[in-house]
C-alpha cells in the first residue's frame, strides 16, 4: 500500500512513458534497417567490382590460353580454303581447249 509521501505514477504518465520508450526502440530498428542497407549497398558495389575484375581476368587468361590455337584453326581454314580454289581452277582449266597461256609467248 502507498503511504501519502511516495509518488505514484499516475496512468496518463505511464502512457507517455511507455511511448517514449516504444519511440526510442522504434527509432533505434529504423537506425538499425538504415546501417543495414547502407551495408548491403556497399557489398554489392565491392562485389560487383571484385567480380567483374575476377571475370575478366580469367577470360584474359583463357583467350591467351586460346590464342595459339585459334590462330592455327585460321591458318588450317585460309590454307585449305586456297587449296579448294586452286584445284578447281586447275580442274576447270584442264576440261577446256588449250588457252593461250599469259607470259610464255
Amino acid at each position: 500500500m502507498p503511504t501519502l509521501t511516495e509518488i505514484v505514477p499516475s496512468a496518463a504518465s505511464r502512457d507517455t512513458a511507455n511511448e517514449s520508450v516504444m519511440a526510442e526502440m522504434a527509432a533505434a530498428i529504423d537506425l538499425q534497417e538504415l546501417m543495414v542497407q547502407r551495408v548491403l549497398r556497399h557489398i554489392d558495389r565491392v562485389l560487383e567490382t571484385r567480380l567483374r575484375e575476377a571475370t575478366e581476368q580469367l577470360i584474359r587468361e583463357h583467350l591467351q590460353a586460346l590464342l595459339p590455337q585459334l590462330l592455327d584453326e585460321i591458318e588450317r581454314v585460309v590454307r585449305e580454303s586456297v587449296d579448294q580454289a586452286f584445284e578447281r581452277e586447275m580442274s576447270a582449266s584442264q576440261g577446256q581447249p588449250d588457252r593461250q597461256k599469259p607470259g610464255l609467248s
